[in-house]
Order: structure tokens, then C-alpha cells, then sequence
């Protein structure tokens, strides 16, 4: 650290040539850096959530334990995460505190009114998707069916929205 902070009180080109040396050390491109939200998170779940149709609102993601009881149950999730909707894809970093068994749900939320909105009868309004994408036919997926192992170096989780 003392390294870095003379380099960069005496050189600032020299500071930046150093910098870009550690990252090409590091084998991480520029793109990796501004684009991968989990680089140097321990236990980080990168969670890219596709087929993002429009710009409007928020992608909201909940994760949720290892517990199936309290799978998709209200106030059971054990953080939420809000990311301004993009057209295409919306990666994000979940930061679990350690290594075990998860589940993830993402909904868009297009009118950004922080709820999942669903018709009378409870059909979903909002496009949405479930980690591991299981079939969702006429009822929730089990969390068997979507839990997934988050190991020591992370996990890597792609959710496609169901429209």
C-alpha cells in the first residue's frame, strides 16, 4: 500500500502503468473489471438475469437459504437486491456470508411500485424468474428444484424471464 501511494504521489502515469500491470498480472480484461460485478467478493453469487424487455423499473432479486420450509415465503428471504432495469441482461453481485445452499428469484418490476404484481386470480403481471429455471406449470417450484451450491469461490447463476 505504501507502494501505491508513492507511486502515486511522485508519478501518476507511473501509478497507472503499475495498475494496469497488477490487473494484466491478474489475468482480468477491462471489460471483466467494469463489467463483472463479483470480482474480489468471497462467496459472491454473480446472478445475470436475461431477457430484460425494457428499461423501465427495477430487477428485484431475493435470495433465500437453505430452508425449503421458508422458500417463497413473505419476509423469509434473507436479502433483497434492486438493480435499474436494462434492456437485454442485468448482472448483479449477491454477497452471501458463507459457502451452502440457495435459491434466488427475480421479478422485473416494471411500475416500480416494490411489489410482485399479480392479477385477481394470482397469475404474475410481471415477467419473473427462478434460479435454475425450473418449469413453472400451475404451481411455485419446489426449492429442491431450485437450490444451487454456492462454493467458496462463488457461483455463477443465470435466470431467464418468464413474460
Amino acid at each position: 500500500m505504501k507502494i501505491l501511494k508513492l507511486l502515486l504521489a511522485v508519478s501518476p502515469p507511473a501509478f497507472l502503468v503499475f495498475s494496469l500491470i497488477t490487473v494484466a498480472q491478474a489475468g482480468l480484461t477491462r471489460d471483466q473489471l467494469t463489467r463483472d460485478p463479483c470480482i474480489g467478493q468471497p462467496n459472491g453469487i454473480r446472478l445475470v438475469v436475461r431477457d430484460v424487455r425494457s428499461s423501465d423499473g427495477d430487477i428485484t432479486v431475493d435470495v433465500h437459504g437453505d430452508n425449503p420450509d421458508s422458500f417463497l415465503k413473505k419476509g423469509a428471504k434473507l436479502m433483497r437486491v434492486r438493480e435499474p432495469a436494462r434492456v437485454g441482461q442485468v448482472e448483479v453481485c449477491l454477497p452471501v456470508r458463507e459457502p451452502g445452499v440457495f435459491a434466488v428469484v427475480a421479478y422485473h418490476d416494471r411500475n416500480s411500485n416494490k411489489r410482485f404484481d399479480r392479477d385477481w386470480v394470482g397469475i404474475p403481471e410481471e415477467p419473473y424468474g427462478i434460479s435454475n429455471n425450473p418449469e413453472v406449470l400451475f404451481a411455485a417450484p419446489t426449492h429442491e428444484e431450485a437450490s444451487f451450491e454456492v462454493g467458496p469461490d462463488g457461483a455463477v447463476i443465470e435466470i431467464d424471464l418468464r413474460h
